[in-house]
Order: C-alpha cells, then structure tokens, then sequence
C-alpha cells in the first residue's frame, strides 16, 4: 500500500498498490481509504514546479460548474512534503472513442439502444449527446482562461447518454490577461489544427480556435464514425498519407474544390449528406473556410445553437439555454458572422453569465406569475375580512351603530373583500387546468 498526504485537506491517502491505468505522464491509483477518488501520480520526470504551480492555480481558479469535469481537488504529496501528483474523482464510462467507430461494441446495446446502427433515423440521438458534452465544454470556456488544446474522443466517458465526464483536464492551456501562464504541451495530431505544425514557442498563445477545429474532428467522428480527413487521394495528394498532414493540406473530404483529388472515399461519409443543412454548413466552415482563416471556425456557442435546434425539447436533455447574439454569429448560409453566448439554468444554480439577457422582454404580468400573485390576493382578503369584523364588533358596542346588528354592518363592510376572495379561488381553479 502506497502512503501520501494531499496538500489542502491534510488528509492520509492510503493507494491501492494495483495500477487502475497508465499513461504517458504518469499513473492512475484507486484511493482505499477514499471512497470515490482516485490519484494520478506523475512520472518522476513529469514533477516538477511547473505543474505544481498550475495545479494550485486551477485549483484556485476552477470552472463555474464542474459537474460533468473531472477537475483536480486537491494536490498529492509524499511524507518529505515533495510533489507528486493530485486527487481527483472516480468516474464510469467508456470512451467516446468507441463510439466513434463505424460500429459499437454489443456490449454497449443496453444502455445505447438508438446506436447500434448509424443512419438518419438514428442521428438525433447523437446529437444530443453532442449537446451536452459540448455544453460542459463551453462552460471551461467561459472562463476565460482555459483552452484545452488536446480535445479527443479518448478524453471524454460516456457511462449514459445522459451521463458523461471530460477527463486529462490538468493538461490544459492556463492564459491569464493575454498571457501564457502554463502552456499545453500535449496534443494530438489527427485532432489538431492545420496551425499545430507553427506550434513551438511554449509562450505562444494557442487560441480557443484551435479548440473549435478539434471538436469538429470529434462531432464529426462520433456522428458518422469516420475521420472527416479519411480518404485516399490522388496525385499530388498521394504523397500525404497521414491524418496530419491531410489536415496540413486541408483535405476535407467533402470541400468541393478537391471531389476530383480523390481516389477512393469511405462510404460512411455518405452520412454526412443525411444530417441537416445547418449543421454541414457549420463542418464546411470549420474545415473549408477555417482551414485558412481560424477566424471563421464557428465557435462552440454556434455549435450549440445550431444543435438545440434538433434536440427535441429541453426536458429530455436535462437542461436549456437561453442565447443572445453579440460580435459573432455562425455562417450559416452565408450569413455574416455573428457568436451566441449561452447561458444554462438549472433549479438551483445561477446564470453563468454576469447579467444574461433574454431574446425577448419579460412580461411582468406573464401567466406563470399569476398563481404567486392570486395567492397573495386571498392572503389579504382573509386579513381585510378578519380585521373587519373585529372592527365592527368594536363599533356594535361601543359606539352610536349599537342599535344596529353587528353581524348585519360586519358582512356589509366585508362584502368587498369576499367578493376578492371568490374571484381569487375561481382564478386559481382555472389557472390550474
């Protein structure tokens, strides 16, 4: 058994000594004495201040909602107070990688019924599987300082299609006031922009563009199963056989300027003419136009207005958003470039936004309300009718109205506020069906 400290909490991590997983920075353990937790230790080559500092910067800066991000929580140490890794939490799932291929392991039927077979039918389902994971993705955007730069499948657990985790969330880009904190060393290159091949300075600042070409290559293969620059070509494309350097190239399979650079294209991206119009639009402008112009890749605020509008109601996928148009938009049909920033809601969380606007002015009258607002009317009449017929018990006997009946003058002064009180009772009835 393998004995750390975490650095915050104090505690004692007791690590089983069997490997949960292993990996090129370091290794996975499950912590025994720690329901629910894991611990990556990096490789003794991998810790150093560096990371230590970034880690105790994301932990001090984390995302507005981390839900469904699996984000350090607390920095792992040895007995002699040296680095060595940090605690985070245990999640299921598969990758999303498996997903992404032409067809799904049949282990993965029960809790993946409509995915068995890609096809239009079938496509929806995806997408709003989509939604979601990209949702969460534009929330560690939002921050403002975090560009995740090695976005893939393989990153990403899918345990339901309503349950899913973003994973490797320490190998992020750090910018603070348009300053490279901490760099992302780490990429993956059939995932990478076509400007990955300029990517050297450590001090350069990789733009959350780079963010929005990587999950066009992931949508993309998860929706059709197939890389969207997998294709054979002809000369003088022959001589690039690599994924990366077909993006280098910008050879999209489906840029209409190159249908005759191609010697053979797999038949699943015959899928791609079967989704809708919007959303191959929005592909043409990540790898056509944006090959050149990282400008004009739409940024994942596009993606989701583009993909809230074939999720078939709110309800079902857990969550809504309400948008505003301000700089940019996608292009879609041509149109100029404007982005919609999202804002989720949820019960019991506020808007990520600092002051969200609505598409249109709330009505301050709206139906929804009025419930509140009749409630509120029979609690004052019951008041009104209480406080009254005190009153004229009081005026019975001890005043000049004496000689008249006291129940009679009560009900007469109180007439007005019954008549509240029915027309409340009524409205409230009739509200309700």
């Amino acid at each position: 058994m393998i004995i750390l400290y975490t650095k915050y909490s104090k505690e004692k991590l007791k690590l089983n000594n069997k490997l949960m997983a292993s990996g090129g920075e370091g290794k996975i353990y499950v912590v025994n004495n720690k329901k629910g937790y894991l611990a990556k230790i990096f490789h003794e080559k991998k810790r150093n201040n560096i990371r230590y500092q970034k880690l105790i910067f994301m932990l001090k800066n984390p995302p507005f909602i981390l839900d469904n991000l699996v984000w350090p929580e607390d920095i792992i140490l040895d007995e002699n107070r040296k680095f060595m890794g940090y605690l985070m939490k245990k999640v299921e799932g598969q990758k999303l990688e498996l997903f992404c291929l032409p067809k799904i392991e049949r282990g993965f039927y029960d809790k993946f019924p409509n995915f068995e077979v890609r096809s239009k039918s079938t496509l929806k389902h995806r997408i709003r599987v989509a939604y979601r994971i990209l949702a969460s993705l534009y929330q560690l955007h939002s921050c403002g300082r975090y560009t995740l730069v090695d976005l893939k499948p393989e990153n990403i657990l899918l345990y339901t299609p309503k349950k899913f985790h973003v994973l490797d969330l320490d190998s992020v880009q750090v910018v603070e006031n348009g300053k490279v904190l901490f760099p992302a060393i780490v990429i993956t290159p059939e995932y990478a922009p076509p400007e990955q091949r300029w990517l050297k300075s450590k001090d350069r600042v990789t733009s959350v563009s780079w963010d929005y070409f990587s999950w066009g290559i992931v949508l993309y293969k998860f929706l059709y199963g197939v890389h969207p620059y997998a294709a054979s070509s002809k000369a003088p494309y022959d001589q690039f056989s690599s994924l990366k350097q077909k993006i280098e190239q910008g050879l999209f399979v489906h840029d209409p300027k190159l249908r005759s650079s191609f010697l053979k294209i797999p038949v699943l991206h015959n899928l791609f003419r079967e989704t809708p119009q919007a959303i191959q639009q929005l592909f043409m402008q990540c790898f056509v136009e944006g090959h050149k112009n990282k400008e004009a890749r739409p940024s994942f605020g596009d993606w989701l207005h583009i993909l809230e509008n074939w999720v078939s109601s709110s309800d079902q996928v857990g969550f809504k958003y309400e948008y505003t148009t301000d700089i940019t938009l996608a292009k879609v049909n041509k149109v100029e470039n404007v982005q919609n920033i999202y804002t989720k809601y949820s019960p019991d969380k506020q808007s990520l936004t600092e002051k969200p606007q609505q598409k249109e002015p709330v009505d301050k009258n709206r139906e929804e309300d009025v419930p509140h607002n009749l409630s509120s009317n029979i609690l004052f009449s019951v008041l009104g009718s209480s406080l009254i017929w005190g009153f004229t018990i009081i005026i019975s006997k001890y005043t000049i109205f004496s000689t008249i009946s006291w129940r009679k003058l009560a009900t007469f002064l109180a007439l007005p506020t019954y008549i509240v009180f029915v027309i409340a009772v009524i409205s409230i009835i009739d509200n309700a069906k």
